[in-house]
């Protein structure tokens, strides 16, 4: 929450027991960045080499960068990102 924006909703819920989301995890993979929004993909690979993606949707506003929303993609869901934040 400390990285969006006050008043954001949240959805309430929980994809797996564990955290994919940390640096030490999760390798980037790409950023597209405009004037004032950007999008970062980075990559997981799982203990049993499963590979999942994570689509971090960021903007700009009054000089700071809020994230706007988080999507998860993996080979089971082809292209179809998962909102998850």
């Amino acid at each position: 929450a400390k990285f969006c924006e006050p008043g954001r909703c949240h959805l309430n819920l929980a994809l797996g027991s564990y955290s994919s989301h940390s640096p030490e995890e999760e390798e980037p993979e790409g950023e597209v960045r405009n004037s004032d929004t950007s999008v970062v993909r980075t990559k997981r690979v799982n203990e049993w080499g499963h590979v999942t993606f994570n689509e971090y949707h960021y903007s700009l506003k009054n000089g700071e960068w809020w994230l706007l929303e988080l999507y998860y993609l993996d080979e089971y869901d082809g292209d179809r990102p998962l909102p998850c934040l």
